[in-house]
This record gives structure tokens, sequence and C-alpha cells, in this order.
């Protein structure tokens, strides 16, 4: 008897639940009901809510979906006291008035589908992204705490899609070269950032650029086999290339006073004459650890990243005989250098921040690991791909 009293009053108590839960009002939706016309946006809160050309290609994540980072820092670009990221598929602001201790004041999942940030350049309240298969983004960043997406300009879909890549990208007046693998180098009109143009292309494979004056300094490996070419670009729509000079496998490249330096991926360090463009002429090599990826000219001193060899400091005060005076072992994506101090876009690692006022002892100031992009309902853009 005592047992069946308890069955029957477990059911009872089973069967007031079960209606409770039945008789309670259903909670807020987002659902719309029938003839209401779905939302075309749906935007954080900090969004700027003026319709703009982008929202005729607006998006939304599906609820409950999360928006998450601390993946790996791919690229660095410095401006003032703040280091703008790219970590997988988020773009991220770090400020970075105290070196010892930096904090993350924003993070901007990019576009469902882009998958990676390979390069950045910051001119003055624009921040320009190059965004692999998908080209090139482009973020209002006059209030950094809250960037804004305002444009993109997307790359065609190549045959070997991991040659058909947007690698690096440098904005000079109002044009911004884009180097895009075997999608050429693009030269696109970005006077209204909302509606991006395309000028002119150079039509040869390109891996990095660097715009001086009227030339541009082009890279383009192709499965290993690649050149330093110089194109003249007085006419945007109408490159001229000037001259050439093979390398094997060059990845980046730095021109100062007359001088090209060129990061190759089987590891070295090249050093050209461009004095006369029609007729460059190789001054030097040297062996660096790890597969050269970027590199950045300072002083007396080349700051070359490898992936597996770390952030390489090598003295060109004589370009005939490249010295590598030291080297700080880490996961090297990228780096810039700024007042004797390199920030690394270090992979898993995230932002490190290394002393190399002593070339031969870099020396770790800190490293600093981006936080994860705070869960919410995004509005994202999908990019129309060219065919």
């Amino acid at each position: 008897m005592p047992t069946r009293c308890c069955v029957t009053a477990i059911l009872a108590l089973v069967c007031l639940i079960m209606l409770s839960t039945v008789l309670a009002p259903a909670p807020p939706t987002q659902a719309h009901s029938t003839g209401a016309q779905p939302s075309t946006r749906i935007a954080p809160t900090h969004a700027n809510t003026t319709a703009s050309p982008l929202d005729r290609n607006v998006r939304s994540m599906a609820p409950g979906s999360q928006a998450v980072g601390a993946g790996q820092a791919t690229t660095v670009a410095i401006s003032g006291t703040l280091a703008y990221l790219g970590v997988d598929n988020f773009f991220t602001i770090v400020d970075i008035s105290n070196p010892s201790n930096p904090s993350q004041i924003a993070c901007e999942p990019l576009p469902w589908g882009i998958t990676v940030v390979t390069d950045i350049d910051v001119v003055g309240s624009y921040a320009y992204l190059a965004v692999g298969l998908d080209g090139l983004l482009i973020f209002d960043v006059n209030d950094p705490t809250h960037p804004t997406l305002r444009g993109s300009f997307p790359i065609p879909i190549a045959p070997d899609p991991d040659l058909g890549v947007a690698k690096h990208i440098q904005v000079v007046d109002k044009l911004a070269y884009l180097a895009a693998g075997i999608n050429s180098l693009q030269i696109i009109d970005v006077t209204d950032p909302t509606s991006p143009t395309l000028r002119g292309y150079v039509n040869a494979t390109a891996s990095s650029v660097q715009v001086i004056g009227n030339l541009a300094y082009v890279t383009n490996n192709y499965k290993g086999m690649g050149q330093l070419r110089i194109v003249d670009v007085s006419d945007p729509a109408h490159p001229v290339n000037r001259g050439f000079i093979e390398l094997y496998a060059p990845e980046d490249v730095w021109v100062a006073d007359n001088l090209a330096y060129v990061a190759m991926g089987d590891g070295e360090l090249a050093i050209v004459d461009v004095t006369d463009p029609t007729s460059l002429s190789l001054r030097s090599h040297l062996a660096v650890f790890g597969s050269a990826r970027t590199l950045q000219v300072v002083g007396a001193f080349a700051y070359i990243t490898a992936l597996n060899g770390g952030l390489n400091i090598v003295e060109v005060s004589d370009p005939a005989q490249p010295i590598l005076r030291g080297s700080y072992a880490t996961y090297a994506n990228d780096a810039q250098v700024i007042d004797s101090r390199a920030y690394i876009a270090a992979g898993s690692n995230g932002l490190q921040s290394v002393d190399v006022s002593d070339a031969a002892n870099p020396t770790l100031v800190n490293s600093f690991t981006p936080q994860e992009c705070p869960n919410s309902i995004h509005a994202v853009f999908l990019p129309i791909v060219r065919t």
C-alpha cells in the first residue's frame, strides 16, 4: 500500500508540472505573423542603421549561433596606439597605448563564408582588409570601438582556389592595390568606400605589392617560381610593365633607397638594385630561419617573419653583405615594427610584443590573446562573386 501511494503521488506531481507548462504563456519569439514582411537587416546595437548599398545583400546568422574569436592571429597593422588584427574570420582592434598591458576594444565578425584576413592597411579613418578568396573589405574605423563595414570588392573564383587569393593590400591616393594571386594585381578606386570600382589590373600573378610614386613593385610566386616586377601605374587604367628579375618563391617586398628587399619562401632574403626599373640586378641574398613570409625595413635592419622560423632580424647597412643579427622563436604570420617594438601576429599565440632594441637579443614584452567576440545575432554581407 505505501508503495502504491508513492507511485500515485509521483504521477500526480508529473501531471501537474505538464499542465502548468501547457498553460504557461509562451515566451516572446522573433517569428513573423502571417502577412508580415521579414526584416532585411538584424543590426548590432552599435551599427549605423542608415541605409546603404550594403543592405541589398544582408543576411543574418541563425538565432543562437555564436561569434567566437581567440583563434589564429594572421596579420597585424599598427596605426597610432591601435593594433588592427585579423584573427581567423574576425576583425579585432587592440589598444596598445600601454604595450605592457594591451586591451581589446573591438571584435567584429566578418561576413558569412569569409574564413581569413590575409592583410590589413589602415589609411585615415578606414581599414582595408584583404580577405583571401573573397577579395577586399572596407571598414570605417573612425570610432575604433565600433568598426562598421562600408563596402567590399570580390575577386573572381580562380580555377585553383589556392592560387587565386587576395594576399596583400596597399592604399595610396584613394587607390587600393590588391595583390590577388593568379587574379593579378587589381587597382581599385576606393574614393567611395561603399562602391569600390576596378580601375585597372596588371596581367601577372601577384603575391605582394608596394607602391612608391608612379611605380608598383610586385612579387609574383606561382608554385615556387616567380619574379619581382616593376610596373608603371601613372595611368592606373593602363599599367605598364617596366622590368623584372627572376626569383625563387618571392613572397613579400619592401623598397627603400632604390633597393628592393624580398622575402622568399625558400628561406632567404634577396636584395635587388632597382635604380633602373628596366634593368634589375641582384645585389645579395642571405639564408634566414624558416620559410620567409613578410618583411619590413626600418633603419639599418630588415625584420622578416617566417611561419616556422619566427622573427628574423637582419642588418642591411651594407646591402652587399647582409648579416643575420638575431631572431625570436615564435610562429610568425606577420609583424610590424614601431619604435624598437615588433608587434607579431603569432597564430595561436595571439599578438606578441617584442623589444628589438637589441637586435641580438629580442625580448618578449607581452603576449596578448584576443578575446572571443560577444555572442550575438550579427548582420553580415554576402559579397557578390563576379564570374
